[in-house]
C-alpha cells in the first residue's frame, strides 16, 4: 500500500526517518510511564523487571525478576489503566541435580486493543 504515489524517493525517505523517530520516543515514553506505574503501585523500587513493546505494537512484555509474580489487582489495574488485555503468564521452570525446581523468569503478556 502506498501513501502518495507523488512523493519523490527522497521525500519517502525523509518521512520515514520522522516516523521512526517519533515512534522511537511514542516506545520510550510509554516504557517510562510503565514502569513508573508498576514501581508507584508496588511503592517499592526492589519490584525488578523489564519491560517492552514488541515492533508490531500488538504487546506489551514484562519479564519479571522479583517479586515472581504481579498479583491479580495490579494485573486488573493495568489493564484498565492501558486498555489492553491480560493475554497470559509464562514461568521457567528450574531444576537442579538434585531434583529441586524453582521458578526462573516470569514473563507478563498484555495485548494492545485497537
Amino acid at each position: 500500500m502506498r501513501l502518495n504515489k507523488d512523493y519523490s524517493g527522497a521525500e519517502l525517505l525523509r518521512m520515514y526517518r520522522e516516523s521512526e523517530i517519533n515512534s522511537f520516543l511514542y516506545k520510550h515514553d510509554l516504557t517510562d510511564e510503565i514502569e513508573e506505574f508498576t514501581h508507584g503501585f508496588y511503592d517499592d523500587y526492589n519490584v525488578t523487571f523489564d519491560v517492552f513493546l514488541n515492533d508490531s505494537g500488538k504487546y506489551i512484555v514484562f519479564h519479571l525478576y522479583n517479586p515472581k509474580e504481579f498479583s491479580d489487582e495490579f494485573v486488573d489495574r493495568f489493564c484498565e489503566k492501558y486498555k489492553v488485555t491480560f493475554e497470559g503468564v509464562t514461568r521457567e521452570i528450574h531444576e537442579d541435580y538434585e531434583g529441586n525446581k524453582s521458578i526462573g523468569l516470569v514473563t507478563y503478556l498484555f495485548e494492545i486493543i485497537k
